[in-house]
C-alpha cells in the first residue's frame, strides 16, 4: 500500500475500530479525525475519504496562511 503523508492505518482493539487517522498540525493547530471502514462501506472508500478531507484541510490552511502573508506588516 502506497504510504498517504498525515495518514495512518488505524486499528483500536478496545472498540473494535479499524479504519484511517488523519492528523494534521500547522501552526499550532490540530486538528485530527477517524474514518472508519465499517461506516464507509470498505477500506478503499475509507482511504479515499481520509484523503479528501486531508485535502480540504491543506487548502483551509494555504487560504489562512496566504491571507496572512498578504496582511501588511505593522
Amino acid at each position: 500500500m502506497k504510504k498517504h503523508k498525515n495518514i495512518t492505518k488505524y486499528t483500536y482493539r478496545e472498540t473494535s475500530f479499524y479504519g484511517y487517522r488523519v492528523a494534521v498540525s500547522r501552526g499550532g493547530r490540530k486538528i485530527c479525525r477517524y474514518f472508519s471502514v465499517k461506516s464507509h462501506g470498505s477500506e478503499k472508500e475509507a482511504l479515499q475519504a481520509a484523503l479528501g478531507f486531508r485535502q480540504s484541510i491543506r487548502e483551509d490552511f494555504e487560504a489562512v496562511y496566504e491571507a496572512c502573508a498578504a496582511a501588511p506588516k505593522a
